[in-house]
């Protein structure tokens, strides 16, 4: 069994967070999601928000790819820790 890992960014805005959510989901390279607002970082619906992903250690470079896609291309930071599971 492939080990889980919870990998973590940030997006500016609601829409984007959620569609880049939906696009993990529905090509197989997230098992689970979780979606936040960032406190303080601006209004409802806009503002950062983060993003939890629980996948796989070989999935890793394609969630990171998504990544770069909701960043406009832009190289983001993220965070990787082993999952639970």
């Amino acid at each position: 069994m492939a080990e889980m890992i919870e990998v973590h960014t940030n997006v500016e805005g609601e829409d984007r967070a959620v569609d880049l959510a939906h696009d993990l989901l529905s090509t197989g390279l997230a098992v689970s999601i979780d979606l936040a607002p960032v406190a303080g970082s601006g209004s409802e619906g806009g503002g950062m928000w983060k993003i939890s992903v629980l996948t796989t250690g070989d999935l890793l470079a394609d969630v990171e790819e998504q990544f770069g896609r909701a960043h406009g291309g832009a190289v983001p930071s993220v965070l990787t820790f082993p999952g639970a599971g």
